[in-house]
């Protein structure tokens, strides 16, 4: 009995560290797949409408590794016929608050969440929950004030 309870114990270990190493995998890819997405919709932006939060530029740019427990968030001001546009910035980090004042569009490597009010506050919703799906991986975000970045674990 005993051997067979430390054999099923051995069985169901080894499948969840296989498991997680293939979420982890899984995860890596879509972080790779989205930056790549960014990196293609920046270069269609006009340079003097974007900004770059901290390293941003350099990680977008592929010029620096992301950092596992990091999110990269694209956010804008205009939407139109479907694609997210204007004045855009990028930010690259750990769990902040971003103030974003005039966001309609957003795209990330987490779950951000993007809020009605400064500060965080007022009605959030999550991007992984987004209502209307813009061209790029992009999230229509009508009257976004700031965005709460997770950790990227």
């Amino acid at each position: 009995m005993y051997f067979s309870s430390f054999t099923t114990l051995i069985v169901f270990a080894y499948a969840a560290i296989t498991c997680s190493g293939s979420l982890l995998e899984a995860r890596n890819a879509t972080v790779a797949s989205k930056l790549a997405a960014m990196k293609e919709f920046l270069a269609t932006i006009d340079p003097s409408e974007v900004t770059y939060l901290g390293d941003s530029e350099r990680v977008i740019n592929g010029l620096q590794p992301l950092a596992p427990d990091t999110v990269t968030v694209v956010y804008c001001s205009i939407v139109s016929s479907g694609l997210c546009g204007g004045s855009c910035t990028t930010y690259v980090g750990g769990p902040t608050c971003l103030s974003a004042p005039n966001t309609n569009c957003l795209s990330a490597t987490g779950n951000v969440a993007f809020c009605d009010r400064g500060g965080c506050g007022g009605s959030c919703h999550n991007y992984a929950s987004c209502g209307t799906h813009l061209q790029g991986s992009f999230c229509d975000t009508p009257g976004t004030a700031s965005i709460l970045v997770p950790s990227g674990e």
